[in-house]
């Protein structure tokens, strides 16, 4: 059983969805203070792989090129007035944001001609992130079950992250999103409230 037909399907919906979001772009126009947004957040993955050998003190790594396409669905909270006149001390103006939600992301790595697909659940407050689920990897015709943790740091559309997985592989590298509202019509509002 091959995964590349996965990998493939998940990069067209990513494709896909990248040209909704262009599309429907002039309607978003973000969350609100104290809203809680839901987005569709298509992207690509590229990065750097390293996978160990070995046994015990005698592990090496190899290096990869890793590139891929991921699909997030998250709900994004600013709990914070933001609106003019509305602060109480000095950091009440600063946004609290935090997101809650669910990704599917599917990558090639050159190391060991590899596809690994993982799905699961995300979490992050403010620019930090963590998410980390269910994988299945492919490799000269062997399917086998597995798991992944990521850490992200998001700096707008660009995330920079650091992967590990149970089968001693580690990714680092960039994802390229671009998150938009999934009710934006309902969340348009005007610059005067």
């Amino acid at each position: 059983m091959s995964l590349r037909p996965c990998v493939v399907a998940l990069a067209v919906a990513v494709a896909c969805s990248l040209g909704a979001a262009a599309a429907r772009a002039d309607t978003c126009a973000g969350p609100r203070p104290d809203d809680v947004t839901p987005f569709l957040s298509p992207g690509i993955t590229i990065g750097v792989s390293g996978t160990g050998t070995g046994s015990g003190s005698a592990v090496t790594t190899e290096p990869g090129f890793v590139i891929g396409g991921e699909l997030s669905i998250v709900r994004v909270s600013q709990p914070a007035d933001c609106s003019a006149g509305s602060a109480v001390n000095a950091l009440d103006w600063l946004p609290v944001i935090r997101w809650l939600g669910a990704y599917i992301d599917g990558v090639y790595d050159t190391h060991g001609n590899v596809v690994r697909i993982s799905l699961g659940p995300e979490v992050g407050w403010e620019m930090f992130g963590l998410d980390g689920g269910f994988l299945v990897r492919e490799q000269g015709g062997h399917v086998s079950p597995g798991f992944a943790v990521r850490g992200v740091l998001t700096f707008g559309y660009v995330q920079l992250y650091v992967r590990g997985e149970s089968a001693r592989t580690g990714e680092a590298g960039l994802l390229l999103k671009w998150p938009f509202a999934v009710h934006a019509r309902d969340r348009v509002r005007s610059p005067n409230g």
